[in-house]
């Protein structure tokens, strides 16, 4: 079972947040990311990377980070899909475009959600 299959299902208990776009996007997007908080409160995150699509992020790892009081985010950095034309192929961004979208879902977590810590994961 996991967390994200898609976009458009977050799963149990995840909220999609809206990030604004780094200066440096262009027409694919900024990053989606999806929120599951802890439940006491918390100024830590951690915050998984996600490329390929159909990549999904495992419900023992989200549970492991929030038991143990960190709020979890998944931001996707993989190709993003242009809602109402499905199956066209979208350009996978370049490395430059993923820092971006990073950057900008950490500086998210630091300014609007107010986290201090932030630990990145992935999974290859």
């Amino acid at each position: 079972m996991g967390l994200l299959t898609e976009r458009a299902d977050a799963g149990d208990g995840c909220e999609e947040v809206a990030i604004p776009l780094a200066p440096v996007e262009d027409a694919t997007g900024g990053p989606a990311v999806l929120r599951r908080r802890c439940a006491q409160p918390t100024r830590r995150a951690m915050l998984y990377v996600r490329c390929q699509r159909d990549a999904f992020v495992p419900e023992d790892l989200v549970t492991w980070y929030t038991e143990r009081g960190f709020h979890f985010y998944v931001v996707e950095l993989g190709p993003q899909g242009t809602p109402g034309k499905p199956g066209r192929r979208i350009a996978r961004p370049s490395q430059g475009e993923r820092l971006a979208r990073m950057d900008a879902a950490c500086r998210h977590l630091r300014d609007t959600e107010g986290i201090d810590m932030i630990i990145v994961g992935a999974q290859e």
